[in-house]
């Protein structure tokens, strides 16, 4: 399972722009069967049922050994900025015996050298809390998050995102973002897809019943939606596939049973590609979806000429080539 992150996802980007709030927290929701209690993605949960109910650690520092953020957040970390000039710095070698005499006495060894600039920073020693949700007879909902509040106006907020994502993922392998006015609720329904699966017809109707489950739409992201079904249209699908789990809105095109194209309109920079079980690929954050075996999904970026590589993929995938 992949653990930290060179860069912060364009996801986590897109998703902190559509919030309202300025201040948010970095979470995530895991849906959990009860005899799945014991996989290795929940160990530092510390998860187990007993008579009293579902028990877990309710707040932690990870430990060292967890990673490298987690280590940074208990010992601190020093960022060398090699980009830049060396400069001077005066080193104490330690006391020295006088011509390798101490009986002459001893000197205290100063020796200039050239390196590259640096900061330290101090520990963070942030914890992660687990809060239970729901639970049901076969399974429960848990919210696990780094107990730390983001300003996105704040002058760091970047640097202190970066380090609560990589803090979050190498202990849970999982990473979202949530305003901090998210109720429970909303954490239930964000696990939650509202499916309306529909034959392509009428433009004008397909695009109503489209928006009438997207509340909220700016002009600018209605005319991508109206852009993207003409030309999934075009591509002759069987249904058209429009969804809302709590603040994420889906929309795309199903040209098969093993063959659905889809996007996430909030945060979408990319079209997903998904093959089986489509359902409930589509119920894990896109994260979790990278993570899945390649042969599951294709990703295709909103870049270069990305509709004549997804029209190849489509074909491809009806005639059979993979």
């Amino acid at each position: 399972m992949k653990k930290n992150f060179r860069k912060i996802p364009d996801f986590i980007f897109e998703k902190i722009d559509s919030f309202d709030d300025d201040n948010f927290v970095i979470a995530s929701v895991f849906k959990i069967d009860k005899s799945d209690i014991d996989n290795d993605k929940y160990k530092n949960l510390e998860l187990s049922i007993t008579e009293d109910g579902i028990q877990f650690r309710k707040q932690f520092v990870p430990s060292c050994s967890t990673g490298s953020y987690s280590r940074k957040n208990i010992d601190g970390y020093r960022v060398v900025h090699r980009d830049q000039e060396k400069i001077t710095k005066l080193f104490d070698m330690g006391e020295r015996p006088v011509f390798g005499n101490w009986s002459k006495g001893s000197f205290s060894l100063l020796v200039n050298r050239k390196i590259y600039p640096y900061v330290n920073f101090p520990p963070k020693e942030l914890t992660i809390s687990t809060e239970l949700i729901s639970e049901t007879e076969q399974d429960f909902t848990i919210k696990v998050g780094v107990d730390f509040v983001l300003d996105r106006r704040h002058n760091e907020f970047k640097e202190e995102l970066f380090f609560g994502i990589n803090l979050l993922q190498e202990n849970v392998y999982s990473i979202d973002v949530f305003p901090t006015t998210t109720t429970r609720e909303e954490y239930l329904r964000s696990l939650t897809l509202s499916w309306e699966i529909f034959p392509p017809g009428e433009r004008d109707i397909d695009l109503e019943k489209i928006f009438g489950r997207m509340k909220n739409m700016s002009e600018n992201k209605i005319e991508r939606v109206r852009r993207k079904y003409d030309y999934l249209v075009n591509l002759n699908p069987i249904e058209i596939i429009s969804g809302v789990s709590g603040m994420r809105r889906y929309f795309g095109a199903k040209y098969s049973e093993n063959l659905v194209v889809f996007e996430n309109l909030n945060y979408g920079n990319a079209i997903y590609v998904l093959f089986e079980n489509w359902e409930e690929l589509t119920k894990l954050s896109r994260t979790e979806i990278q993570n899945r075996p390649s042969d599951q999904y294709i990703r295709v970026k909103h870049i270069g000429n990305w509709q004549t590589k997804l029209k190849r993929i489509i074909t491809n995938r009806r005639n059979g080539i993979k």
